[in-house]
């Protein structure tokens, strides 16, 4: 049997947060199970709101900058979610906000640096899933 914790992490083009839930994924018997723990939404300020919605038109520095404090912001996020449900985490899934998006076109990009959400929170994290199911030919979404 195996088991872990997981904070999955989203945030949608409607801009109106961020969306975390904390979840129990176990393995038995090689059947999957999970089990949704708590989860919340985090409103956006007007900051991030007006950031994220300007990002793709603004310059390449703006852009890597704006992807890794956004990924610092989701993962002090997850460090007061888990704190404040006095919960622990083996791993964070986080989708990323998405800022560009033409599957059509073989092209997609999401932001919120994996990386970052890993230094400030300490947990291993799985970033960007959407890229990989475009580059295949994919939608990026289900």
């Amino acid at each position: 049997m195996r088991k872990y914790n997981v904070v999955g992490v989203m945030s949608g083009t409607s801009m109106d947060g961020i969306d975390l839930a904390h979840c129990t994924i176990e393995e038995n018997n090689n059947t999957w199970s999970y089990k949704i723990n708590t989860a919340t939404t985090i409103n956006y300020d007007e900051k991030w709101r007006l950031r994220l919605s300007k990002l793709r038109t603004q310059s390449a520095y703006n852009f890597v900058r704006t992807d890794r404090y956004y990924g610092e912001y989701i993962g002090l996020l997850i460090k007061d979610f888990l704190k404040s449900n006095n919960l622990t985490a083996d791993l964070i899934s986080s989708h990323g906000h998405t800022i560009f998006h033409q599957p059509e076109n073989n092209l997609t990009t999401q932001i919120g640096d994996g990386n970052a959400i890993s230094a400030v929170t300490g947990i291993p994290s799985v970033t960007n899933f959407r890229a990989m199911d475009v580059v295949l030919g994919g939608q990026g979404a289900p």
